[in-house]
């Protein structure tokens, strides 16, 4: 079949963070029908487009290619019949990924490089007349890209300080920050997990010692929640906006793989003194304990289970997927608790969630 030009009827991808760096260009585009012989016929649908670069992202000039992860699901377009109703989904062909990336690393703000989207499918005779009904297409999805760094600037409780966070595509959250009374040449680090929108970080000085713990909601805008200073037994709120003018902390040469708990005795961390107005916390804890026993070994069950799953062991698989829906279920009961947890019950579903985020990451 001929090929034939569709035009985009938006340039704007919907979510992602992908979404706020590039965007379609707006002219007309290829599409072709390509069809692939075998013991299967594959039809294939191929879209020559174009993207823009709306913001560029510096500190991905650090990172090598290989160091730069894409979601599965990058970028995806819809294609259209005359009516505007969705006829089929193409996807960034993954040959193109090595291109967006150096893209993303080099390009510069309103620079374009050449795409392409594509599907395949295995109907020789309904895919010809969706191939015929397309007249339009438009953006859907974005993915993320991985690393992203965040330069915060703000204050835990009324102490104003610098942080730098890097999340990476496993969840795993880490960084350092310094209290500005004291400089940046005195570093806290922070390592955690992410699990939807909401962060959980345990804080280390620099000797390997457990000295705190965060507990927020981090985006592209801002860091907030609330900080257990371990070590006081004292509690904080805190709004940690983005900054482009903060420059992001040099912790290079720090192993975060050391930084876990019981490796001492706690240090008192700077940027704390007796003075300062607390918010008392409830030490006791409630009947979090039981909540953090039982989300534990669920915790460790699955891991268990995971592991046999390498095997193929079709039992091990459908176990360890019924078991994750309980792990989520009791998730979902966190929030009935939460408020009567201590900060060494927090610090400790901190380290479960860890535990878990670190399988995963050795499973894949």
């Amino acid at each position: 079949m001929k090929p034939k030009q569709i035009t985009p009827e938006a340039v704007k991808f919907e979510d992602g963070g992908l979404a706020d760096l590039v965007e379609l260009v707006n002219e007309p585009c290829e599409l072709s029908y390509e069809v692939t012989e075998g013991e299967v016929e594959t039809q294939t649908f191929v879209l020559k487009a174009k993207l823009k670069l709306k913001e560029e992202v510096p500190y991905l000039k650090d990172y090598e290619l290989k160091d730069i992860d894409l979601t599965d699901k990058v970028l995806k377009v819809a294609l259209k019949d005359e009516s505007g109703k969705d006829v089929k989904h193409l996807r960034l062909n993954k040959k193109y990924y090595d291109k967006l990336k150096k893209f993303l690393r080099e390009g510069k703000k309103g620079e374009v490089v050449d795409v392409v989207f594509s599907a395949r499918f295995r109907n020789p005779e309904k895919a010809p007349e969706w191939f015929k009904q397309v007249v339009k297409f438009a953006p859907e999805a974005a993915g993320d890209v991985f690393p992203i760094v965040y330069n915060l600037d703000g204050s835990i409780g009324k102490y104003p300080i610098g942080m730098t966070l890097i999340e990476y595509s496993d969840g795993v959250v880490q960084g350092a920050y310094y209290y500005k009374k004291f400089g940046s040449g005195n570093l806290l680090f922070v390592k955690g997990v992410r699990s939807g929108d909401r962060v959980i970080l345990d804080e280390y000085t620099d000797s390997g010692n457990n000295s705190g713990y965060f507990n927020g909601k981090l985006n592209k805008e801002k860091f907030v929640g609330e900080f257990d200073a371990l070590n006081f037994g004292t509690h904080y709120t805190y709004e940690i906006p983005t900054s482009q003018d903060m420059e992001t902390l040099n912790f290079e040469g720090i192993n975060f793989d050391r930084l876990e708990k019981g490796w001492g005795v706690l240090e008192i961390a700077p940027g704390f003194a007796e003075d300062v107005d607390i918010i008392d916390i409830d030490m006791d804890g409630g009947n979090s304990g039981e909540w953090l026993d039982k989300f534990e070994k669920y915790v460790d069950d699955y891991i268990s289970l995971l592991r046999k799953g390498v095997d193929l062991n079709p039992t091990a698989i459908a176990d360890a997927e019924k078991l994750l829906q309980d792990i989520y279920d009791l998730q979902g009961e966190l929030e009935n608790i939460e408020a009567s947890m201590s900060a060494a019950d927090m610090a400790r579903l901190a380290a479960i969630n860890l535990k878990l985020a670190n399988a995963l990451a050795e499973m894949q």
